[in-house]
């Protein structure tokens, strides 16, 4: 998609908000579009309305955790990766955290980690995320 395929986007899922608010899929998408034309305030406005409709959208943690990223908001991007990575059932979404994150050079505590540090590249219990295998 070019910059002017997003911008149409941007204007239909507002007009869908317009039609039914409560849509996620809608915020959702509008916030997709925003993020990749660098409207990244918005963006994250739009994450947060999706997570607030459905707190079950790790996609839209994810994408949170990337526009948070982006504006260099290091741990709240960390915790909303953690949640993306939270549902043992979306190994897809399990995957671009890790890819997301070794870009960063952040590692993701696994879930029988107590304690980590974030500072750390391992939590204390486990190999580092991008060793270990994750899958449903």
């Amino acid at each position: 998609m070019d910059a002017r395929d997003y911008q149409t986007a941007i204007i239909w899922m507002r007009v869908s908000i317009r039609v039914k608010p409560t849509f996620s899929p809608s915020h959702y998408g509008l916030g997709v579009a925003l993020y990749n034309v660098g409207r990244i305030d918005e963006a994250i406005d739009e994450f947060r309305e999706v997570i607030r409709l459905d707190p079950g959208s790790m996609s839209a943690h994810f994408y949170l955790g990337k526009a948070l990223a982006k504006q260099h908001k290091s741990k709240e991007a960390r915790h909303e990766f953690e949640v993306a990575t939270e549902d043992d059932n979306n190994s897809d979404c399990k995957q671009q955290v890790r890819d997301e994150t070794d870009k960063l050079k952040w590692r993701i505590p696994c879930a029988g980690a107590a304690t980590w540090s974030a500072r750390s590249t391992r939590c204390p219990a486990h190999s580092p995320i991008s060793a270990v295998s994750i899958s449903p």
